[in-house]
């Protein structure tokens, strides 16, 4: 006979004792009872991911989940739209993993038809709820670099493309501008494509303006940008105030060096042009031009005093700091705080400069030939003397004051103090353009050096620190 189950569960069968008899008339005994598990309930599957839409991640993690455990599911009954499947893990039997990979930005699904797997009872799962997920191609990754090397006009910028995203890097480089957060498309510095560090000597800038950096990369997807950074070009000159005595002076930025553009004025004394005997000489001495009395404030008062500033002798300039021949000096001698007596390297790095961009002129075991007149102020010398003072330098013919008890060279020579020691401390020296009566027969507008002895008294430029 057959027994049609009514539902799923356990069907049972049972014959009840006396049901039949037997030709003697004997009555059956009760029959152990037949059981069976009826199962006609199709397994269940269920699609979901981790990833939300829209989401940037490639491949997509997906799980499908049976509702009670199944055989026969594999990769190949996974359908997908726009992407493909892979990375197929079973991690028991009732669920199972895979990737899927998008082939383009849009909308991801994925299917699971009924009928690819079965439960122990032969029943065939149903059909999946379709899952759909929208997908957006990542946009490069990059960062930027600190600025480094900043000058007044230039400073080198960049950045690292850590990562192309979903497209080919086609354009790199900097977005620049005065204003926060400046973009590609209102300037920018290209500076290749593809991924990697990339850097670059940016020049042109306004010298003492604070500006705004961001590196970017472009690729179909989009611009992606970096961090911001921040930078202020140097001054390429200005004003101080020497907090010893209220003197204000102008500086000047030539190359990487920052000059007084005056002479220095710091006046804690003043001495007349007598002393004693050379060889007796022990302290320092501070001179004016002309000035023959001790009165500090009847000399800053005098025009030579405004216009050269004070004559130091090598102890005074020195004050007390031992001699050294490094770039920079790191001497501060009698200059002001934040600023030091320069050495002789530095004057011949000044000379450097200014051959490297005016000349090339010759550089001599005495100095720098033709050097002179661009340093040189545009007045005060003698005829045909005078200067194109083309750096800001403003080299003016202070003089000097001998220890043999004048003043000499006013309005002819410009020499100034160096923290360094030859046999006698170095000095540097602007001359005037005729190469009449110059001491060593140095040509006019030679830009000077030369060993001066300490008992002398001339001018001192500092530079900063």
């Amino acid at each position: 006979f057959d027994v049609t189950p009514t539902a799923s569960g356990t069907v049972t069968v049972n014959v009840a004792a006396g049901a039949a008899q037997d030709v003697a008339g004997n009555g059956n005994a009760a029959a152990t009872q037949f059981s069976m598990v009826y199962d006609n309930v199709a397994p269940t599957v269920t699609l979901g991911s981790t990833a939300t839409s829209p989401t940037r991640t490639s491949p997509i993690p997906v799980t499908a989940t049976f509702s009670e455990a199944v055989t026969g599911f594999a990769v190949g009954d996974i359908t997908v739209g726009n992407g493909t499947a892979g990375n197929f893990v079973a991690a028991s039997a009732t669920s199972y993993a895979f990737d899927v990979t998008p082939a383009a930005a849009g909308t991801v699904t994925v299917n699971v038809a009924a009928g690819v797997a079965q439960d122990a009872a032969g029943n065939g799962n149903t059909a999946a709820t379709q899952f759909s997920i929208g997908y957006e191609i990542p946009p490069p990754v990059v960062t930027t670099m600190d600025p480094v090397s900043v000058t007044d006009s230039s400073v080198v910028l960049g950045g690292t493309v850590v990562s192309e995203g979903g497209a080919p890097v086609t354009e790199r480089g900097i977005s620049l501008g005065t204003s926060p957060n400046p973009s590609a498309a209102t300037g920018k510095i290209p500076m290749g494509s593809g991924p990697g560090a990339f850097s670059q000597n940016i020049s042109n800038l306004t010298p003492n303006t604070v500006y705004y950096a961001k590196a970017y990369a472009m690729s179909t997807v989009g611009t992606a940008y970096g961090n911001q950074v921040t930078f202020k070009t140097d001054s390429t000159g200005g004003t101080f105030t020497d907090s010893r005595d209220g003197h204000t002076y102008k500086w000047v930025k030539i190359g990487r060096q920052k000059w007084m553009a005056d002479n220095l004025a710091y006046l804690p004394a003043v001495y007349p042009p007598t002393e004693p005997p050379l060889g007796v000489i022990t302290g320092k001495y501070y001179y004016v031009q002309g000035y023959s009395g001790t009165d500090v404030a009847a000399a800053r008062a005098t025009e030579n005093y405004r216009k050269y500033g004070v004559l130091y002798n090598n102890k005074a300039a020195m004050d007390g700091y031992t001699y050294s021949s490094t770039n920079p000096s790191g001497r501060q001698g009698i200059c002001p705080p934040g600023w030091h007596l320069p050495s002789d390297a530095e004057f011949d790095e000044l000379g450097q400069y200014v051959s490297d961009r005016k000349g090339p002129y010759t550089r001599e075991s005495f100095g720098w030939l033709e050097v002179g007149k661009h340093l040189k102020s545009t007045t005060g010398w003698p005829v045909d003397s005078n200067g194109t003072d083309a750096f800001g330098f403003n080299g003016v013919p202070g003089g000097a004051r001998w220890y043999l008890e004048y003043f000499d060279q006013l309005g002819q020579y410009g020499r100034w103090w160096t923290a360094t020691l030859g046999d006698m401390p170095w000095s540097w020296s602007l001359l005037p353009a005729s190469n009449i009566n110059l001491p060593g027969g140095y040509p006019g507008n030679t830009f000077a050096r030369g060993i001066t002895s300490p008992y002398h008294s001339i001018s001192i430029r500092c530079v900063m620190d």
